[in-house]
């Protein structure tokens, strides 16, 4: 069934890549190992296809990001298999050469880390620009948080104060007589949200070979409040650190130098903390009580939070890159 759709790429097909590393929800608990990428027959790589319904949102995010000037892949074609009770979906798209940021931090100096936070600081003015009165997915305006991992999500195209209140429910009202309500952390509707990545840590920006940046794996990607993009940057993961003084004080320059690029990207953290403290408590709350239902979510029970859908995704070899 798949053959015939694969050989439509007129021999361009290099192989499937994952976005990003993803476990398939056909439960087979096999997972995606990006770094045996070339590795990979596309057979085997078939059995890594997983849910499908996020596909059209992130589409749509690679070619919106692409059309305001940010690097992206190109996306080539997309295919949907309507395989109950898991859709999937590919995504057949360009192929950046390059080296993830979370896989060059450890070479880089400071000099480089500000020319590389000055691009990355562009491309979030651009979509700072981009603002919308809902909130969620920019096609399905489903909504989608690593912080939020309720069954119940919020409902689609949720506006700014309704969205806020699903979040202060967690707050204060989720089992009070168990958890500590927290009024104190209760965030205030914004007028508006910004078209946001959601997920911008060092292993989704790519560097080629020109010392130019690119941003992949859009699939959280939608209109959230401005903190949401903050938050998703948080420190990534220092492969190279150990227990040594000098690998744990060079892990420790690496996440420095990670908050300054943060700070030249984004600007001082100051104005995030409260709604940093108040996603991180959501995020507690929602994992241990994930049955709870906010009265802003919506009434049919799990969708996109039961588990993020990473897209499979045909990467196709662009000459130059």
């Amino acid at each position: 069934m798949i053959q015939p759709e694969l050989a439509a790429t007129d021999g361009k097909l290099i192989r499937l890549s994952a976005v990003s590393e993803c476990q398939s929800h056909n439960h087979n608990d096999l997972t995606f190992d990006e770094d045996a990428l070339d590795s990979y027959t596309d057979a085997e790589m078939i059995a890594f296809f997983v849910d499908g319904r996020a596909a059209p949102d992130e589409i749509f995010a690679l070619k919106h990001a692409r059309e305001m000037g940010i690097r992206v892949p190109t996306v080539h074609r997309s295919i949907f298999f309507d395989d109950p009770p898991f859709p999937s979906a590919i995504i057949i798209m360009e192929r950046i050469h390059g080296r993830t940021l979370e896989h060059l931090w450890a070479e880089i100096g400071w000099w480089k880390t500000i020319r590389l936070a000055l691009q990355l600081r562009r491309f979030a003015q651009i979509m700072r620009a981009d603002t919308s009165t809902t909130t969620g997915g920019l096609v399905s305006g489903f909504i989608r948080s690593p912080y939020l991992d309720g069954i119940y999500a919020p409902l689609p195209h949720s506006s700014p104060a309704a969205f806020t209140g699903y979040v202060n429910w967690w707050l204060v009202n989720c089992r009070p007589t168990l958890v500590k309500p927290r009024p104190d952390l209760s965030l205030q509707p914004l007028r508006e949200h910004i078209f946001v990545h959601q997920d911008l840590v060092g292993r989704n920006i790519v560097v080629d070979a020109r010392d130019q940046l690119w941003i992949v794996d859009w699939g959280f990607a939608g209109y959230y409040p401005i903190y949401m993009e903050y938050m998703g940057m948080h420190a990534p993961f220092m492969p190279w650190s150990s227990n040594s003084w000098i690998s744990s004080w060079m892990a420790r320059l690496a996440r420095w130098r990670w908050a300054f690029l943060r700070f030249i990207v984004l600007g001082s953290s100051r104005p995030y903390q409260r709604a940093r403290d108040a996603m991180i408590e959501v995020y507690r709350r929602s994992c241990k009580f994930r049955l709870e239902r906010a009265p802003d979510s919506q009434p049919d029970g799990p969708d996109f939070t039961d588990e993020p859908p990473h897209l499979i995704s045909l990467v196709v070899g662009i000459p130059g890159l």
